[in-house]
């Protein structure tokens, strides 16, 4: 048996890929959670195919667990994946609520795996965040990023405080391997906007763009361009970069291509409409969201990105893996449906669901 560790094992992604590394009855999982014995947050885990047998949760906390509490949840296993950082959808009060836990878990986990000689490989979850933000030619729509790219935090505002997190956590990992030259390799996924259905009956802030547009939490929709990929795919990455030569040492993107919040709605509108659901699909005016930065948090996150064009290269991750990525449109309408499935949404008298439920798509 081969063990695995993931971190944050209750979030959106963690929970996909432990239910995709279950699958293989060659693998052991043990995640990480801040509170096991808290059966809303964990029940749904211990209750996946072959879990009974083969998942194990321990408690571990981003800001808080020490590298030797760290140790304790690598010890024995041969693949870590490192996926738990906070993300918000509005900016917070302060910048270091971010960046301090997911530069400190970053680097705590690194100094465990260090000191773990059974380590081999580790996979840490970054993001396009820490490629495509902060660049003056970022409104250059002949402007592509790739892995290449490092997105410069010294231009960036407060309200892009989980851009910075993200990347100083990214660069802490990669300074990290300089530094140390430790007996693992690394090998770090960075998806843009993950989509797609849940495992977890709680996917928190990742899917809340979608809840808001189709309840119009959203009234308006900002002019936002937004990379997209599905969670199935970023799981698969995760999973297969673990064990993948090829992906030593790379970072890898996770992109499978850009549509606009407006899209989105569109895209919803057609699906849900005729069930009952009145998706936002009006755009607001530029001069609004301009007013509203100044005391929305919201809002400035909007304002930062008015305008500019997600142009991220997604392809090295069929080129180095043999990924290819799932239909957009389809991730946009199964993370709504899901949502729906679990209760976030109101189930509408007219609902329809998708032929297959979240947890059991494949």
């Amino acid at each position: 048996m081969e063990r695995v560790v993931v971190t944050g094992a209750n979030g959106y992604i963690a929970s996909m890929i432990i239910r995709d590394l279950l699958k293989d009855p060659t693998i052991q999982v043990r995640g990480t959670v801040r509170d096991p014995s808290n059966e809303k947050k964990t029940k749904f885990l211990k209750e996946l195919d072959g879990a009974s047998e083969r998942l194990e949760l321990v408690r571990l906390d981003l800001l808080k667990s020490s590298v030797d509490d760290y140790k304790k949840a690598v010890q024995d296993c041969i693949y870590v994946l490192h996926t738990a950082s906070p993300f918000p959808l509005e900016a917070p009060k302060n910048e270091d609520d971010l960046i301090k836990p997911a530069v400190h878990g970053t680097r705590t986990v690194l100094e465990a795996c260090n000191e773990t000689p059974s380590v081999k490989r580790v996979v840490i979850t970054s993001s396009c965040a820490a490629i495509a933000y902060g660049h003056k030619d970022g409104k250059d729509p002949k402007q592509k990023y790739n892995e290449d790219t490092w997105s410069e935090v010294e231009n960036m505002g407060k309200e892009e405080a989980y851009s910075k997190s993200k990347t100083l956590a990214e660069r802490a990992a990669w300074d990290f391997i300089k530094e140390k030259n430790p007996s693992f390799s690394l090998t770090t996924v960075n998806p843009a906007g993950v989509f797609g259905p849940s495992v977890s009956p709680n996917p928190g802030t990742t899917l809340e763009i979608i809840e808001k547009i189709m309840t119009r939490g959203f009234p308006m929709l900002p002019n936002l361009g937004i990379g997209i990929v599905d969670v199935r795919d970023v799981s698969q990455t995760h999973i297969k970069a673990m064990k993948s030569q090829s992906a030593a040492g790379k970072r890898i993107v996770n992109c499978a291509g850009e549509v606009s919040f407006h899209q989105i709605g569109s895209i919803l509108a057609k699906e849900f409409g005729p069930m009952g659901y009145k998706p936002t699909t009006a755009q607001v005016p530029y001069a609004l969201v301009w007013i509203g930065s100044w005391f929305n948090k919201q809002m400035a996150m909007f304002k930062s990105g008015w305008g500019k064009p997600f142009n991220v290269d997604g392809s090295n991750v069929t080129k180095i893996l043999g990924i290819e990525y799932r239909d957009l449109n389809l991730a946009i309408i199964e993370a709504a449906h899901t949502l729906v499935d679990h209760g976030i949404i109101e189930k509408k008298p007219k609902y329809v669901p998708l032929s297959s439920s979240p947890s059991s798509a494949n």
